[in-house]
């Protein structure tokens, strides 16, 4: 009672602990920057000369510490009690829909900056559905979409001699938004 209902919200932690910084974060080491301060709790990347990043959609930090402790996920307790692999919190994006959040791991940019704060925007006068780059009023997908406005991370990561290879699943291969946010991957 009486408490403001954004008492609980977790903001952004852009300057140190947020999916912008992670982006940063492996892209330093590998020697790009995205203009923004990488994790302020370094990833252990010394002599690592490859990285493999996992994204698992919708999983939250709370989520996966409870399915640790619950045993639902026996194999990544033991990794994580041996003390290899570690556990950090971090935040999202704001807003943070799976397409904005995606949009900041692959360009290392804050939605503001890569413009990317919906499913849908409006392009002139007609909404446009950014999956699959189609005018919501006509029907009609958009010859040449407005989409790069900033480079990926794999376009980064390339122009410091970085190969990069993406993977997805197959149904989300392909896509507009897809092909963007791989540029500059195999």
């Amino acid at each position: 009672q009486g408490q403001d209902v954004m008492d609980d919200w977790v903001r952004p932690a852009y300057r140190d602990a947020s999916l912008l910084n992670l982006t940063a974060s492996i892209a330093h080491h590998f020697g790009a920057n995205t203009g923004h301060p990488p994790l302020a709790e370094q990833l252990p990347l010394d002599r690592v000369g490859r990285v493999c990043l996992l994204v698992v959609d919708g999983l939250g930090y709370l989520q996966l510490q409870r399915h640790l402790r619950n045993g639902a996920m026996p194999l990544r307790r033991a990794r994580l009690s041996a003390g290899g692999p570690t556990l950090r919190r971090i935040t999202s994006v704001f807003p943070s829909p799976t397409a904005v959040a995606l949009t900041t791991i692959y360009t290392g940019c804050t939605p503001a900056e890569h413009g990317r704060l919906g499913y849908s925007v409006y392009q002139g006068r007609s909404p446009v559905d950014l999956l699959s780059f189609t005018n919501l009023d006509t029907g009609r997908r958009l010859r040449s979409p407005r989409v790069g406005t900033v480079p990926t991370l794999f376009e980064r990561l390339s122009a410091q001699e970085t190969t990069c290879i993406s993977m997805m699943p197959a149904e989300l291969q392909g896509s507009p938004l897809s092909r963007w946010h791989q540029t500059g991957a195999a």
